[in-house]
């Protein structure tokens, strides 16, 4: 309901996030305490809507989807290379799944 009467009263999203920079958007239900979160939160608020944005992408050739978008073989090399990335990432429960499924004693890391 908050964000119904920011939207309606500043427009867009950018307009409500530059409203509580400026201090106007209070009032309406609009506390101060609300204000502050739209301000130390407003570019994660941006960000998210970007990543949920849907956008439209060429297609290059139908006929070549199957070979495009082919998934990598999960060969020892692979498996390697995804363990490499689980241990940097501290990743371990997934680590522990990939070594019980494919069968690698322990990743080589790479120095």
């Amino acid at each position: 309901k908050r964000a119904a009467t920011l939207l309606q009263r500043h427009q867009t999203l950018h307009g409500v996030l530059e409203a509580a920079k400026d201090g106007t958007a209070i009032g309406s239900g609009i506390t101060a305490k609300i204000m502050q979160s739209l301000v130390e939160n407003g570019e994660r608020a941006l960000k998210m809507r970007e990543l949920v944005t849907l956008r439209s992408v060429d297609v290059p050739d139908v006929h070549t989807l199957d070979s495009d978008c082919r998934l990598p073989e999960k060969n020892d090399e692979w498996l390697e290379t995804a363990l490499q990335y689980c241990h940097k990432e501290s990743l371990r429960a997934l680590a522990t799944q990939l070594i019980n499924r494919f069968g690698l004693k322990s990743p080589r890391r790479k120095r």
